[in-house]
């Protein structure tokens, strides 16, 4: 861990895995009482697209809503004891069902927020996650699309900080729309990156032009050049500031425990990271262990339900904090967060 640090005075914040056909996304996502009674099943010229609107977590036909979408991103901000803390914007990405469900005859759009969350304490501006970068990496511009209202430093200042008041950033795993901004190039110059071990020994063992080897190569050298610290189980970053391994999306997953005061948050990376993916056992088809993940899901909610916390939802883009509600039918849903 690097040592405390000073930074500018505090300001206040402003503002079957791998095989699932369309009628079993349906019946998943719709199982979620969360989703709207607006939620439909639709057809457009002989192919099935998912109509949903404001529908957490899905995307409405075509890209000419747009607009309308990033408006709806939640900018929430709360306060745990003395740590605050605020989910910031990096835009959405839009993308086939097929690539994140497993079955590359799905041809639904599915959209996603990028979330990143600032924490701010006494000593440390801590970053959580960090979004795509200034672009989509090369390999992934064939499949996803990404719109911006404005970028991940842009939301910074706008949060009333600069990215060289960042003093730690925590990945939770090396997927390329959680590490971009930390390890393409160094855009928070003051700032150590912490992820796990584990995480980045899996991603450089994925095969050649997988995305998350393409992040660990970059991961590497910035351990090498002493600016990321490569952890070895779960540990506290700062005073308020710990994380907890929680793998199946990846190998060294790591969630993130805000505590202060009594109080508690949680922000979840990429283990439940959407309102669909609130139910455990819907599994993407980027998770490697499947049912690491599942059972890591369902215990983290399930303690997330018990003890009524704020959760933030990394991809979620009308619901940055949720709390966590048990179905009927034994899954889970987020509602907004009030206090």
């Amino acid at each position: 861990m690097a040592p405390a640090r000073s930074h500018p005075e505090r300001r206040p914040l402003r503002g079957g895995p791998a095989k699932l056909s369309e009628a079993s996304i349906y019946r998943a996502a719709t199982s979620l009482p969360s989703l709207p009674a607006c939620f439909k099943l639709i057809r457009l010229r002989g192919r099935c697209q998912y109509s949903a609107g404001r529908t957490p977590g899905l995307s409405f036909p075509g890209a000419e809503n747009y607009g309308e979408a990033v408006g709806d991103l939640a900018r929430e901000s709360l306060r745990i004891g003395e740590v605050e803390l605020r989910a910031l914007e990096d835009g959405i990405f839009t993308t086939a069902a097929g690539n994140l469900l497993g079955d590359d005859s799905l041809r639904a759009r599915i959209r996603g927020a990028l979330q990143p969350v600032l924490a701010v304490t006494a000593e440390h501006i801590v970053l959580l996650d960090a979004g795509f970068g200034p672009e989509i990496p090369p390999g992934l511009k064939e499949s996803y699309t990404l719109r911006r209202e404005r970028s991940l430093p842009q939301s910074l200042r706008e949060a009333g900080y600069e990215p060289e008041d960042v003093t730690h950033i925590v990945l939770s795993h090396l997927d390329p729309d959680h590490a971009g901004w930390a390890l393409q190039e160094r855009h928070f110059p003051n700032a150590t990156v912490y992820l796990q071990r584990a995480a980045l020994e899996e991603a450089a063992g994925m095969p050649a032009g997988h995305p998350r080897r393409e992040v660990a190569a970059s991961a590497r050298h910035a351990a090498e050049e002493d600016w990321a610290v490569l952890l070895e189980g779960d540990v506290q970053i700062v005073p308020g500031v710990r994380v907890e391994v929680r793998p199946g999306h990846a190998a060294g997953h790591q969630i993130v425990w805000i505590e202060s005061g009594g109080e508690a948050a949680l922000f979840t990376g990429d283990l439940a990271p959407s309102n669909i993916f609130l139910n455990p056992d819907l599994i993407s088809s980027a998770d490697t262990d499947p049912e690491a993940a599942r059972r890591n899901r369902a215990e983290i909610l399930s303690e997330a339900e018990r003890r009524r916390l704020p959760v933030f939802l990394y991809h979620e883009p009308t619901l940055a904090v949720a709390r966590i509600l048990r179905t009927e039918k034994g899954g889970f849903k987020g509602v907004p967060f009030e206090g």
